[in-house]
């Protein structure tokens, strides 16, 4: 959940992250906001997945919710791209959570948290403007372009900008004959135009869940940066690795695209190939053969019955 405060009179979005012991705060923002002194730090940080993360000092951040100043003691590091109040932040100001009213207090002081919408485009633009080296769909090559804004990157897709340029021209939707020759992801998102919606010139897509949950606003992944959207969902600063069942529900809270939910496993199964299962390797280990395991199941009755 996210909590919105002003730091130098610069509006942020604050994870708030109970999983993490320590405050931090990315280096681009202390170096837009200015005014406050680093300090000099010598703590080193582990995110789950065992990365080091990088440490160049503290700052002591006056967080300010209206008129009430709440002080966080915060390492700074240029490897992360929001603000994390930690559980030391949360525990020191007697944070607590009223969930049923999406409503938190901080030493009595009541504060709301961003909704849905706005939780949803704040995890979006965080996770995928921290893209480094963009690639433009229409290439086959992956030639390195630069950084790109989400709204470039929208109209850079071969697919999600066709769609956004007909949305931004007309509400009406667009005939069968005028996407006659497009993609099926193209006809799949004009057959759900009620459901589309543009926020800074970034495509979303309205979601309902079948149990009576409310929906969600999921944004439409262009193609050259799905790989490093699965990335960034899938293993968190501070969350490690999700899962498939996890990381399927993550993904579907935030975000769409064609085969969406294969990408996320076959991800999801390379990573655990790689890195292993409770610390066990499975690199290089071929798939079972059934017929070898039958004939030393085999073995292992006839011995037995030569035993007997």
């Amino acid at each position: 959940m996210y909590l919105k405060l002003c730091l130098n009179n610069k509006e942020l979005s604050c994870l708030l992250d109970s999983g993490c012991e320590i405050t931090m705060i990315p280096k681009s923002t202390i170096d837009e906001i200015g005014g406050l002194p680093l300090l000099p730090s010598h703590q080193r940080i582990c995110a789950a997945n065992n990365k080091e993360i990088e440490i160049i000092g503290r700052v002591i951040a006056p967080f300010r919710l209206g008129d009430h100043v709440f002080k966080a003691d915060a390492l700074v590091s240029p490897d992360i791209d929001v603000v994390m109040l930690g559980s030391n932040w949360l525990r020191r100001h007697k944070c607590s959570w009223d969930f049923g009213a999406s409503r938190l207090y901080i030493d009595g002081q009541s504060a709301d948290l961003l909704n849905n919408d706005e939780m949803v485009y704040v995890r979006a633009t965080h996770c995928l403007q921290s893209t480094s080296e963009p690639v433009l769909a229409a290439d086959a090559a992956t030639d390195a372009v630069g950084e790109l804004s989400l709204s470039e990157m929208h109209l850079n897709d071969l697919e999600i900008g066709f769609v956004l340029r007909l949305l931004m021209e007309s509400t009406e939707r667009p005939d069968h004959a005028s996407i006659a020759a497009s993609s099926a992801f193209v006809k799949l998102l004009c057959s759900q135009w009620e459901l589309l919606h543009i926020v800074d010139g970034v495509l979303y897509r309205w979601f309902s869940y079948t149990d009576g949950r409310p929906y969600v606003l999921q944004l439409l992944v262009p193609f050259a940066i799905r790989k490093d959207f699965l990335v960034k969902a899938h293993v968190g600063m501070n969350g490690g690795h999700l899962g498939i069942r996890r990381t399927l529900n993550h993904v579907r809270r935030q975000a769409f695209w064609p085969g969406w939910r294969g990408d996320v496993r076959r991800h999801c199964n390379s990573a655990r190939t790689v890195t292993g299962v409770f610390g066990v390797s499975y690199r290089g280990r071929g798939p079972c053969n059934p017929y070898l395991l039958l004939a030393k199941q085999r073995r292992a009755t006839e011995n037995a019955l030569t035993c007997a």
